[in-house]
């Protein structure tokens, strides 16, 4: 497509979206940059002075050379305060205006009470002046080398007004039962707000299968036709996806199966202690397909010890990620677990979640053949938000090992309900092993109620 003229632009198009970064430009010896961005509009920083932008009223940062008086003469109690910047910044505001940039931040001050009312100097105007020009003619270059290039996504990202103007009001306009399918940033791009003014129908959603800030727009003549499209497009992607993670299913059962019938490496007998620390890939269909940003998303949990007591006692704890709550897991003496030491709610749940002494283990209770059954206790918060799971430790969950290499469990939160899971072990990368790790005693006391509260009065006041 040829060049366009500047009056079609204002009349037709209106103005691209800015896609050429900054650049920079030497002025009086000093470095400024210059570019513009869609919402804020121009930015003319002085980069030699840390990227500083001109300021017309300097009186918040000047301060009084005299203190304040009452109706009464004398020194008022309370002093408006100035905001305080580095001798930079005024070495800006001083080049901005023309004026030397020598000297202390006192001498720098003095001018600028003198001259500052001016405002930017001639020159100045002028050089940001010929910046401007300078980069709306590069940006429209770059625009007009990525319109002959690009397909309509392209297109609808950096000129949607453009695009639709052409497509619904230059001949040959698109046919009725035609649409454009356009895949946009979520987050500033302007195609339905574009439609909108143009009177033109547009459906616009996010596809399970997209990344985060991708969305599918739809746009065309007749309103039922593009909510038609629409909805088949989301069809299409969710049988997509359903198949994606029919095999992805598949694929882990067989991994899982696999890794239930390996035997632990160097084992001498039915005693010797399985080594279950490492990474873990987790399967729980549920939570993947409510929760995953993607059809590959996958839930994960890492298994630690801490160094043994000295009467040889260990805690067994995990971190995981379940997509929409993460946080960590301490598994439970068994002994302890059934001891008189802890009280039980309605359903005669065990609830004494903060007793350090039910997340000791003796040796003979840590994963092997003869100990594969675990209960534990778990703090988190979700993913979105970062709130705390008020009283998730009061639920007992369990896990198995059916091996050194699997695992399954049942997983208890307000989000989810209960929530069945398996793992299978992540081969051990050379050097990333960690048998021993902190106490995990910190990490839950980020997730007690009091951290919650704390959090709670930050978040809401």
């Amino acid at each position: 497509m040829s060049a366009i003229s500047t009056d079609q632009v204002k009349n037709e198009f209106g103005s691209p979206n800015f896609v050429v970064p900054s650049f920079q430009k030497t002025f009086s010896g000093r470095k400024y940059t210059f570019s513009f961005h869609d919402r804020d509009g121009p930015r003319f920083y002085d980069q030699s002075n840390n990227l500083t932008g001109f300021v017309a009223d300097l009186s918040p940062y000047l301060p009084l050379l005299t203190p304040k008086l009452t109706k009464a003469g004398k020194v008022a109690k309370r002093q408006p305060g100035t905001e305080k910047k580095p001798l930079k910044w005024w070495k800006a505001q001083c080049g901005f205006r023309g004026l030397p940039v020598g000297g202390t931040v006192d001498a720098l001050q003095g001018r600028l009470r003198e001259h500052g009312n001016k405002g930017m100097s001639k020159a100045m105007a002028e050089f940001q002046d010929k910046l401007r020009e300078e980069y709306l003619a590069k940006n429209m270059e770059e625009i007009e080398k990525r319109w002959n290039d690009g397909d309509n996504s392209e297109k609808a990202k950096i000129w949607p007004r453009r695009l639709l103007y052409e497509s619904f009001f230059m001949k040959p306009v698109l046919p009725i039962k035609e649409v454009l399918v356009v895949m946009v940033d979520g987050w500033g791009n302007k195609i339905t707000e574009v439609a909108s003014a143009l009177k033109i129908p547009c459906e616009c959603t996010k596809l399970e299968s997209f990344s985060t800030g991708q969305r599918l727009a739809v746009i065309g003549r007749d309103a039922q036709t593009v909510r038609a499209k629409l909805a088949e497009l989301v069809r299409d992607d969710q049988r997509a996806g359903s198949r994606a993670r029919q095999e992805q299913n598949n694929e882990f059962e067989r991994r899982y199966t696999k890794a239930k019938s390996m035997k632990a490496s160097g084992a001498k007998g039915l005693k010797e202690k399985w080594d279950v620390t490492g990474s873990w890939t987790i399967s729980c269909p549920y939570v993947e397909q409510e929760w995953g940003q993607q059809v590959d998303s996958e839930c994960g949990l890492t298994i630690n010890f801490t160094k043994a007591t000295s009467n040889g006692l260990v805690q067994m704890f995990a971190e995981f990620d379940f997509l929409v709550i993460e946080g960590i897991m301490r598994f439970v003496n068994p002994q302890v677990q059934d001891g008189e030491m802890e009280d039980q709610d309605d359903e005669g749940t065990t609830i004494s979640s903060s007793t350090t002494a039910q997340f000791l283990l003796p040796d003979t209770s840590l994963p092997s053949s003869r100990s594969r059954n675990f209960k534990f206790r778990w703090r988190g918060e979700d993913t979105h938000e970062g709130v705390i799971q008020l009283t998730s430790d009061k639920k007992l969950c369990s896990m198995t090992f059916e091996s050194p290499h699997a695992l399954n469990g049942m997983f208890y939160s307000g989000i989810l309900g209960w929530v069945e899971f398996k793992g299978v072990k992540t081969p051990a990368e050379s050097g990333s092993t960690n048998a021993y790790a902190a106490d995990p005693a910190y990490q839950w006391s980020l997730r007690s109620e009091e951290a919650y509260e704390r959090a709670r009065v930050g978040r809401w006041g």
